[in-house]
């Protein structure tokens, strides 16, 4: 888990700003960005291709080597490439200049992986203390003492987080999987649904909430809610397979086959899907067979009436 920060900046006094304050919903009129080094590794990054994004945030950083966006975009796609030492070596050098609770939040990603869980805590612990008012470094720290287990301590550090900030989907979305985990199901479906409130657009939100419905049995709810993540993440085949066996059990085949094959052009290599399919329409040809008979033998029964 690590922070992604790409910007396209007008001009350098905006990129603070903008750092900050991309994600906010009101309507902004802002300026086409200029040509550079910088905003080309941005577009090249966003079109994947990580190779020309690097030689142009290098470009960047020759010409000014102070742009700490740049370095921390470098660091960025390093790591999405798995060299996991280049990436350390940015971070750290942005850290050397200036305290930053994304490159501690990053180093901590790459210390757990290596399986320095100390490490990783510190970076974190650093992070928190460094930005009390940033939720992110207890949530992440959360998140890792609940990848170990540790679910009391891991819902202390999701409580704190949302404690600074109460409007932190992420957060309320970590601490329902806690919440199931240990088995308390209200509280899961409270923290599940306040993520959802937060963010009615986010598939893992709306997923995490669909499997609260789904473990009550409450399918129909489930599906509404799947049906709303498909539509954010058209190629997730997992959904369409979900949402199949939800109408499946509701017995609204026509639903189900629809999602299954669905999901089957994305993904063809789940055999489960495939006996789904065969049981709903083997369901079908003896519903079918029945009507027939039916009608037969009202036939028969009308011949014999005088």
């Amino acid at each position: 888990m690590f922070f992604k920060i790409h910007l396209k900046n007008k001009a350098r006094g905006m990129i603070a700003l903008l750092a900050f304050a991309s994600f906010a919903s009101a309507c902004v009129t802002v300026p086409a960005p200029i040509e550079s080094h910088y905003n080309r590794g941005v577009d090249l990054y966003d079109q994947k291709k990580y190779a020309d994004a690097i030689e142009e945030y290098k470009l960047a950083l020759r010409e000014n080597p102070d742009n700490l966006f740049a370095r921390f975009n470098l660091a960025v796609v390093y790591q999405d490439l798995k060299e996991d030492d280049s990436a350390l070596r940015l971070y750290r050098e942005i850290l050397a200049k200036t305290e930053d609770t994304h490159s501690r939040i990053n180093i901590s990603s790459i210390l757990y992986k290596m399986g320095d869980k100390a490490g990783a805590f510190k970076e974190l612990e650093q992070a928190a203390s460094h930005n009390p008012d940033n939720p992110n470094p207890l949530s992440v720290w959360g998140n890792y003492l609940q990848q170990e287990n540790q679910l009391d301590q891991a819902l202390g550090k999701y409580s704190a987080a949302v404690k600074i900030d109460p409007k932190h989907a992420p957060t309320w979305n970590r601490m329902g999987t806690v919440y199931t985990l240990k088995k308390e199901y209200d509280s899961a479906f409270e923290a599940y649904s306040k993520a959802v409130i937060l963010d009615p657009a986010e598939p893992a939100y709306l997923e995490s909430l669909a499997g609260e419905y789904e473990r009550r049995g409450a399918f129909m709810e489930s599906a509404n809610l799947l049906e709303q993540a498909s539509v954010q993440s058209p190629d997730r085949a997992d959904f369409y397979f979900k949402l199949g066996y939800l109408y499946q059990q509701e017995r609204l085949y026509p639903q189900a086959l629809n999602r299954y094959w669905s999901g089957l052009m994305i993904r063809d290599d789940d055999p489960s899907v495939h006996r789904n399919l065969l049981d709903i329409y083997l369901k079908l040809a003896n519903e079918e067979k029945y009507k027939l008979e039916k009608i037969e033998n009202q036939g028969s029964l009308a011949k014999k009436i005088p």
